[in-house]
């Protein structure tokens, strides 16, 4: 494994530091105020300060730009840096219908910190920059068991209530019965409670979908 793999897809770099950094920074910067201004910030006086880089949603990269004398080995980042955690979304779409395309349905996790800057999560960052096109895009992943069961049988009544990305997982299920329906086969009454703050952004498949689906019966 090179180094460019292990500072982008192994440890997480844009997460958030863990107090364990902030000492650790502290003991190795070789700038005298720098190494102060660190170890004043795990005092009492200094909570005050390291709140405000905690609300400025500064990440491990971050530390090590603003202390630039702190000068980190490799072996201390495989150390003091996690690795990414596997982020769980719900399969939104159904292998009857799709095959072997897997759909996910994913929100944008981004936001702008009190200074005024820009921030986004890591992973739906990397999602939304994917090209589809280009031959080296690569997403790992595995399917694990969920814990939503569906009705033993297709003509079962199903009452649905999801909010937001919560929607996923039910609207799988639609697909699913719309196939059999289309096959012939009878299927049971599905009724959908969805709570959503904003139809206007909120309204995931709402239009395209969900309303067609009941405009169909």
């Amino acid at each position: 494994m090179g180094a460019e793999q292990v500072f982008t897809e192994v440890l997480d770099v844009f997460g958030k530091p863990s107090k364990r950094f902030y000492e650790f920074l502290g003991i190795i910067a070789q700038d005298p105020a720098e190494k102060a201004a660190l170890k004043h910030m795990l005092t009492k006086d200094g909570a005050d300060a390291l709140s405000d880089l905690v609300a400025e949603s500064v990440t491990y990269a971050d530390l090590l730009e603003r202390f630039p004398s702190c000068k980190m080995t490799t072996e201390n980042m495989l150390e003091f840096i996690p690795n990414i955690k596997p982020r769980l979304y719900s399969i939104a779409s159904a292998q009857e219908q799709e095959g072997d395309c897997l759909q996910l349905c994913v929100i944008a996790d981004d936001w702008t910190a009190p200074s005024g800057k820009y921030r986004h999560g890591t992973s739906t960052a990397y999602l939304k920059a994917l090209q589809p096109e280009a031959r080296d895009t690569f997403v790992a992943g595995n399917i694990v068991a969920g814990g939503v069961h569906v009705p033993a049988h297709h003509k079962d009544p199903f009452i649905m209530v999801a909010l937001g990305t919560g929607i996923a997982p039910l609207r799988a299920m639609m697909q699913e019965r719309d196939v059999f329906q289309k096959r012939g086969e009878e299927v049971g009454p599905m009724a959908l409670y969805f709570g959503i703050r904003n139809s206007s952004n909120e309204y995931t498949y709402g239009k395209e979908e969900l309303e067609p689906y009941h405009d169909d019966g």
